[in-house]
């Protein structure tokens, strides 16, 4: 009897990593939101918005958080090309287009259950002159480097992630690792 060897896929998908990279994603490595957002992330009250500040004001106060602490895999991947699914939440918009916006794992966070953690979307910006289309609720795949630093908006910490965009597109059949642990506390699958 031959003993058995693991695969480099099996191992891969033992270890968590990302697979390989398809041909439609070029130079961009493949990643999840979930793989971005793979390591414990505190979220101190700066980093609350004054909704979460308003939701949560009965709640008796505890210790004060500490601030997030980037890990080293994660940081090795600044200025790396990759490709990300998700979302569009569009933010800076026009009328030829969209010219910066977060990929996140759910369109829902903009009306109902919890924001994502500062690990769980990245702020993306498109080049000058060159908008995206305004493509919301559609599943996307966003491609370009990756930029592994705190995003600050109004003094709040809203992303530890941010993309120069090369191409945006819409995706015809979504990996259903797309909306896998979208909410914390949620399953995603149906009974």
């Amino acid at each position: 009897m031959k003993p058995l060897r693991p695969s480099l896929l099996g191992l891969a998908l033992l270890l968590g990593a990302p697979l390989a990279v398809s041909a439609s994603d070029g130079p961009y490595k493949s990643m999840t939101l979930s793989q971005l957002g793979a390591f414990p992330c505190e979220d101190p009250e700066s980093y609350d918005s004054p909704i979460d500040a308003w939701a949560n004001a009965e709640k008796p106060k505890t210790k004060k958080a500490a601030k997030t602490v980037i890990p080293d895999w994660v940081r090795k991947l600044d200025g790396s090309k990759i490709a990300v699914a998700g979302f569009m939440v569009p933010f800076d918009v026009e009328d030829n287009g969209v010219l910066s916006f977060s990929i996140v794992k759910s369109i829902l966070v903009c009306c109902f259950g919890q924001t994502p953690r500062v690990n769980e979307n990245v702020m993306c910006q498109m080049p000058e002159g060159k908008p995206a289309k305004f493509l919301i609720n559609i599943p996307l795949r966003v491609s370009g480097t990756l930029h592994v630093a705190e995003v600050k908006e109004d003094g709040y910490v809203v992303s530890l992630y941010s993309m120069d965009v090369d191409k945006v597109e819409q995706i015809d059949n979504p990996d259903p690792e797309l909306m896998k642990g979208s909410y914390r506390g949620l399953s995603t699958t149906t009974p």
